[in-house]
Formats: C-alpha cells, sequence, structure tokens
C-alpha cells in the first residue's frame, strides 16, 4: 500500500516539473522584456509547486507512519480487541500472546537460521536461544499444547516443506521454559 501512496507523490512532482518546463518553453520565444515581467509568476508557480510537493509527501509520511504504528502491538492498557489476519492459505494469524521460541539451526548453514529468527522476532515472538543441531532435510515446528494456532502460522511462514510436529516428551534440555521448537532445516 505504501508503494501506491510513493508511486503517486512521484507521478505529482512528474507533473509539476513537467508543468515548469511547459511554461518555460512557452517564454522562450518571447521577447526580453516579456520574459523579465513572467519571470516572477514563473518563480511563483515553482515556489507554490515545490511547497505543495513537499507538504504532500510531509502528509503521506504522517498517514504511513500512523498506519505502520497502527499494525504495531497494542498497549497493554488497550481495550482493543485482538484479531486475526486471514491469509491465502486459509492460515490465520493468531492474537498477540507472549510465545517463547527456540531455534534449532538443522540446516548446516547460518543464513537460514538467521532469517528465521528474524522474521518470527518481526512478528512479535520472543526467541530464547538459536542451537546448531544435527543436520535435517526439512524443517519442523513443535509447539507445546495451548499453541496449535502459532504452530500452524509459523508453518505457514516457513514454507509447504515444514513439518507441524509434536512437542516432544521429554523436550531436549535447551528447550525449558519455551512454548515453541522451530527447527531450521536444509530445505527452508
Amino acid at each position: 500500500m505504501a508503494w501506491v501512496a510513493i508511486g503517486a507523490l512521484f507521478g505529482l512532482a512528474m507533473c509539476g516539473l513537467w508543468a515548469l518546463t511547459s511554461k518555460v518553453r512557452t517564454t522562450s520565444g518571447q521577447s526580453r522584456a516579456k520574459r523579465r515581467t513572467d519571470a516572477r509568476p514563473l518563480t511563483r508557480a515553482a515556489l507554490l509547486i515545490a511547497i505543495g510537493t513537499v507538504g504532500v509527501l510531509l502528509a503521506g509520511i504522517i498517514v504511513f507512519l500512523v498506519a505502520i504504528d497502527l499494525r504495531g502491538a497494542t498497549s497493554e492498557g488497550s481495550t482493543t480487541a485482538a484479531t486475526t489476519t486471514p491469509t491465502a492459505a486459509g492460515v490465520q494469524r493468531p492474537p498477540a500472546k507472549p510465545v517463547t521460541i527456540l531455534v534449532l539451526n538443522a540446516s548446516g548453514f547460518a543464513k537460514p537460521a538467521a532469517d528465521i529468527v528474524g522474521v518470527l522476532r518481526g512478528m512479535g515472538y520472543t526467541i530464547s536461544a538459536t542451537v546448531t543441531s544435527p543436520v535435517r532435510a526439512t524443517s519442523a515446528v513443535q509447539c507445546q499444547d495451548g499453541f496449535a494456532d502459532d504452530a500452524a502460522w509459523i508453518v505457514y511462514l516457513m514454507g509447504t516443506t515444514t513439518a507441524n510436529e509434536v512437542f516432544p516428551d521429554p523436550p531436549p534440555p535447551e528447550a525449558v521454559n519455551v512454548n515453541c521448537i522451530v527447527t531450521v532445516g536444509k530445505q527452508t
């Protein structure tokens, strides 16, 4: 949505420049005396267009920042009800709640796990640790009871090769006080 606003602002600026160049073209064939009298309106028009463009840009930035702020986490005292976001696959983002995740890097490379950690943190999840584990062909998400919605959402984020598995019993030693374990395999 922000790209539409940026495109509209760019188009507005281009229209202003086109108007200025057409004004210059129409006055270039006139006599010196006539051009001197037209110089002031041209300067005034350029100033008005510049001020208008800056004003529209500032308004667009403010609207963009407000939209980002409204999408962020709600404050503790908020009375706004939590909502879910429908997706194309029918999976819905669960309402915000504290979820702690252990990330197991079973890809054999650092970047895939770091990318997943960045996405999960960006979605508001708490990462307890990232631990290297034996290489595994596919990725998996394992969540405790009560976190099935989060498991489905994380599987959706990670892609179709990710399995939604049962939380291990007993959990690995690194998984103390975590709600989910995300294993990043080779095919992430």
